[in-house]
């Protein structure tokens, strides 16, 4: 709870006969606009007219609350699009460190998984069907599961190409300045172009790639440390993501 006749915040669970201040840290004169959790690192933050505060969640150790997403579709219908890579990741109820462990599993099992045991996984379902995606999430406090019924879905023969269709994209996604940035292309089988852009959509670098090319190597040095998004596409396909540069 927070008030806004001077600035306060008040604590209670089901667990309290009453409330507890929670102010520590606030300026009594700030004037709030929103206050939300932030799971990810355990605190609470709040905007205000003087700035940012934040404090510890009361309780830090919590079950996780899994919420799996596909973050690069309209729809979760795939049948004019069926070799289309998928992006999923978390937006779960969750703090994150080094004990929380992620298992993705679909059923039936796609034509293609990146890795199923990290946060966001690339998956490329390629055959007809109707798919269910389960996020399970492991912590200290236990594990906790959510499956979506028929989150993708494939009508009819697809005719997708066998040929590694599903390794398209960065080989690793967070690196250090001065390493050289690579990108898998097996199965395009056809002229794709390779663009990258800041957080800000400015178009930092852009080549064409041959249908038989299948890695490209783009030196790093140029790109200072930041968030980029990249785009591999055709005239038929489209894979992106992101990568970090430390």
């Amino acid at each position: 709870m927070t008030t806004y006749d001077g600035a306060s915040v008040y604590f209670r669970d089901n667990t309290m006969s009453d409330f507890i201040d929670y102010s520590s840290g606030l300026n009594p004169g700030a004037r709030i606009s929103k206050v939300v959790p932030f799971y990810k690192d355990g605190v609470l933050r709040m905007a205000t007219d003087q700035g940012l505060w934040e404090a510890p969640l009361y309780h830090q150790n919590f079950i996780p609350v899994p919420q799996p997403m596909a973050l690069n579709l309209g729809c979760g219908d795939l049948t004019s699009a069926p070799y289309k890579e998928v992006q999923f990741d978390s937006y779960s109820i969750v703090r994150q460190d080094e004990e929380t462990k992620w298992l993705w599993s679909f059923s039936p099992q796609p034509y293609y998984v990146s890795d199923a045991s990290v946060r966001n996984p690339r998956v490329v379902f390629g055959n007809a069907g109707s798919y269910d995606v389960t996020l399970s999430i492991t912590n200290a406090q236990g594990t906790a599961s959510r499956t979506i019924k028929n989150m993708i879905k494939i009508d009819g023969a697809t005719g997708i190409d066998k040929e590694r269709v599903g390794e398209v994209g960065i080989v690793k996604t967070v690196l250090s300045q001065g390493e050289k940035l690579e990108f898998v292309t097996y199965g395009l089988h056809e002229e794709a172009t390779l663009t990258i852009h800041n957080i800000k959509g400015h178009q930092l670098h852009r080549e064409g790639i041959w249908g038989s090319k299948q890695r490209i190597s783009i030196p790093s040095e140029k790109f200072p440390p930041s968030v980029y998004i990249y785009s591999i596409s055709t005239a038929s396909k489209k894979f992106f993501g992101q990568f970090i540069i430390k």
